[in-house]
């Protein structure tokens, strides 16, 4: 018995019907399922089609989306390829599924379970519970207020974040530092030898000694002698 999954109907188009053909072009051809059940991969919702075929069939049903997604496939033009993303984008805005709708619609599709977000269970509780973000603005605003009056917001840094931000300034490897305090930073490491061009390291392969840099670059298992 043949065990249908999700993603393989290529592979069970074949193992019902045989080779799936090719065009002139050398282009194989492409499966259609029937009912638009991608999920139904049961023989008898597979089409064999070109992707002429398949592209027409998807314009004629107006699924906008898929024929994006297959005009991508096809190289047609940019102008006809805007025009199918512009069709699709207004269908997702008309039934609700577009993600750039607004807070009102986005809040709507939380409260029913359909956002794209959220996750099948944890979201799921946090709704249930009535402490998802989304579904009161006022209270995630206090919530996140609270959370800046106390210093544990993730955006502020918090006493470990800062303890570890300040320590880095200090030993000059912070990503912010630049200008004087990087060039202080970098004198200081050079005259006390702890700068990483100051120290040398032997490769195992060549024998040379190079700068610690020049090692993790060109020497080590990265060595030509190696072998």
């Amino acid at each position: 018995m043949t065990i249908y999954s999700p993603t393989g109907h290529r592979k069970i188009y074949e193992q019902h019907f045989g080779p799936i053909p090719k065009d002139s072009n050398g282009r194989s051809y492409e499966i259609h399922h029937i009912d638009g059940n991608h999920s139904n991969n049961d023989p008898s919702n597979l089409k064999c089609v070109t992707i002429q075929e398949h592209y027409d069939i998807h314009h004629s049903q107006g699924d906008w989306a898929a024929c994006l997604l297959i005009a991508n496939r096809m190289n047609l033009t940019y102008e006809e390829r805007c025009r199918i993303a512009k069709l699709a984008a207004k269908t997702r805005t008309e039934n609700g599924t577009n993600p750039f709708c607004g807070p009102e619609l986005n809040r709507k599709r939380v409260e029913n379970g359909t956002h794209n977000f959220l996750g099948p269970e944890t979201n799921r509780k946090r709704i249930e519970a009535g402490n998802h973000p989304w579904l009161d603005k006022d209270a995630a605003r206090e919530r996140e207020l609270a959370k800046v009056q106390d210093g544990s917001h993730r955006f502020l840094g918090g006493e470990i974040q800062s303890k570890t931000a300040k320590k880095r300034v200090e030993e000059g490897t912070h990503p912010f530092l630049g200008g004087q305090v990087a060039k202080r930073t970098m004198q200081q490491r050079l005259a006390n030898g702890t700068s990483p061009s100051q120290i040398k390291k032997t490769c195992e392969h060549c024998g040379k000694s190079i700068s610690l840099p020049m090692y993790s670059r060109w020497h080590g298992d990265k060595c030509k002698s190696r072998g």
